[in-house]
């Protein structure tokens, strides 16, 4: 397997299900307020990688159609040229920035994460209209926050600013996160986010999705509300709400993001708009799950293919030194054109020696070991700054032996 040609190819599939997504969502189907849709779409540009690992490592790549093969057999033989052994320090530079992004993503998201866990243990439980919450005093907006069993966090200065209808609908907004699984989900989708940040479209996804959660827990909060409690709710969001200015938080919350404009116009047009969109059928769930599930094997399956080391015309490398083998005495010879014909297996080390030597096939099995150490003796050129190791695996090389008289009725033949 070609590692470079298939982080390349998992890449550029990353690209297009981003592409065919936003399409879809925005153009054609209108589905960027479905959470689902997400989720979904983000699952079918990430499975395909781990489902391509396990075809390759059961040695299953089916061998893509010629017109795929040719140019992929080009970009393999101008990998194959680049040489990295002696630019060890690029190679590192990168797994270095890779780290390092990945190792800062993660410490931001722990130190957040502990942050509102002591949050919640250090709270005190309130009781407001029919909700339990979990009240605290430090300057974080109100969220769903947890695990294993999540909680509502409410600031207290939250209960002195807001009306009785607007404290309902913020502590309804919350829960319909909770009844989602929306904190487990965030959590999930932040790591993955952390492990693949040089990604942009890992980036996009997730932020789409709390788009489309905070969308769909204002329909389930304002669900049957007047156009007053609308307005009201839409004035405590633009007021209250967007007034925290930290980073991102690792679980929903109500707060209004003004960072991206339209998202935050898309939020407020659906607060106030009296008919939001209906929820999703399972019809049109099983249709997105099961277009997924096609798009996501056929990645896999063509990943595999293509990244499997593809057949590829590699010259042979002809020895500097062919020492012919010596008949052995003690052997009888076969009849016919030749005593014995033995093909041999090896590998050729950087230097030029032969190592590695196998019996492939052989019709006269007394004469393999002559053969064998004729074959130890052969000197290859040495590998080039540059040249592809492909052709110094796995060589085979077929050694003959034949008599005089053999040799003779060769020649009149």
């Amino acid at each position: 397997m070609d590692g470079l040609v298939f982080i390349s190819l998992s890449a550029l599939w990353l690209f297009l299900i981003w592409g065919l997504s936003d399409l879809a969502a925005v153009k054609i189907l209108s589905l960027g307020s479905w959470p689902l849709y997400w989720l979904v779409t983000l699952s079918a540009g990430l499975l395909p990688l781990p489902l391509a690992l396990i075809l390759l490592g059961l040695g299953w790549h089916p061998t893509p159609p010629l017109i795929i093969l040719e140019p992929l057999t080009s970009v393999h033989t101008d990998l194959s040229a680049l040489n990295y052994s002696h630019t060890p320090w690029l190679l590192l530079l990168f797994i270095c920035l890779y780290a390092g992004g990945a190792l800062s993503q993660l410490y931001l998201l722990f130190r957040s994460y502990r942050r509102l866990n002591r949050l919640r243990s250090e709270s005190r439980l309130h009781r407001d209209q029919g909700y339990i919450l979990h009240l605290h005093t430090a300057r974080i907006p109100p969220c769903s926050f947890g695990w294993q069993t999540p909680v509502i966090l409410i600031p207290k200065i939250l209960l002195q600013d807001i009306s009785p209808e607007g404290r309902k609908a913020v502590y309804a907004h919350e829960a319909s996160h909770i009844r989602a699984k929306d904190p487990q989900i965030m959590i999930v989708l932040l790591i993955i986010k952390a492990l693949l940040w040089p990604h942009p479209a890992i980036w996009s996804f997730v932020r789409k999705w709390q788009n489309a959660i905070e969308v769909r827990a204002d329909n389930q909060a304002l669900k049957g509300a007047s156009q007053n409690l609308r307005r009201h709710y839409g004035q405590i969001l633009l007021t209250q709400m967007r007034k925290y200015k930290g980073g991102t938080l690792p679980c929903p919350s109500a707060t209004l993001n003004l960072s991206n404009l339209r998202s935050a116009k898309m939020r407020v047009k659906n607060i106030m708009n009296p008919n939001p969109q209906r929820d999703k059928t399972r019809v049109q769930e099983f249709h997105l799950a099961g277009v997924a599930i096609v798009g996501t094997f056929s990645a896999a399956l063509a990943i595999s293919s293509m990244a499997g080391s593809p057949q590829m015309p590699v010259k042979p490398l002809q020895p500097l030194v062919r020492e012919p083998p010596i008949f052995p005495a003690h052997c009888v010879p076969n009849g016919g054109a030749s005593s014995a014909e033995i093909v041999l297996q090896h590998s050729i080390t950087p230097d030029g020696h032969v190592k590695n030597i196998k019996v492939i096939k052989s019709d006269n099995a007394c004469f393999n070991g002559a053969a064998i150490a004729s074959l130890k003796k052969w000197a290859y050129p040495p590998l080039k700054k540059g040249a592809s190791r492909a052709a110094r695996k796995n060589v085979d090389v077929m050694i003959k032996f034949v008599t005089d008289e053999q040799w003779k009725n060769k020649k009149t033949q």
